[in-house]
């Protein structure tokens, strides 16, 4: 019975390596210049929506959304490595987004940021960010 253990804990091993080997290429392929590793600043989500205005903290946009048809607008979803928030990016960095800059994969720093209650849910919107690396996707 010890044996049928055992190779129960090598299978899950190989399994285990497997999904963190394929994790690695996924990482890889998302930065393939290899700059430096960027620290995102944990739990800046939950501050924000806390009430923290403050912070400057680091996320990484992990998708963006044009919206409206009059006013052009985008959507971001960003992280922080712990949580993720939709937020508005400010109609005067619309550029950023149009030019590409800022792209999903690109770590942001924000500098200033609005959050408010609409409808029972938070809203943020950010009207003034600092690039740190924008992804190759």
């Amino acid at each position: 019975m010890q044996t049928g253990s055992i190779a129960t804990l090598q299978v899950k091993k190989i399994y285990h390596i497997s999904r963190v080997s394929a994790a690695l290429k996924l990482i890889s392929h998302l930065n393939p210049t290899k700059t430096m590793p960027v620290n995102l600043t944990p739990n800046a989500i939950a501050m924000i929506n806390g009430g923290d205005v403050n912070l400057k903290p680091l996320v990484q946009v992990l998708d963006i959304k044009q919206m409206g048809s009059a006013q052009e607008r985008f959507r971001l979803l960003v992280s922080d490595s712990v949580l993720t928030q939709h937020a508005m990016l400010g109609t005067q960095l619309n550029d950023r987004v149009k030019t590409g800059l800022v792209k999903k994969g690109s770590v942001i720093q924000l500098i200033d940021y609005i959050c408010s209650q609409v409808q029972k849910r938070k809203s943020v919107c950010f009207p003034k960010l600092n690039l740190l690396i924008s992804s190759k996707l």
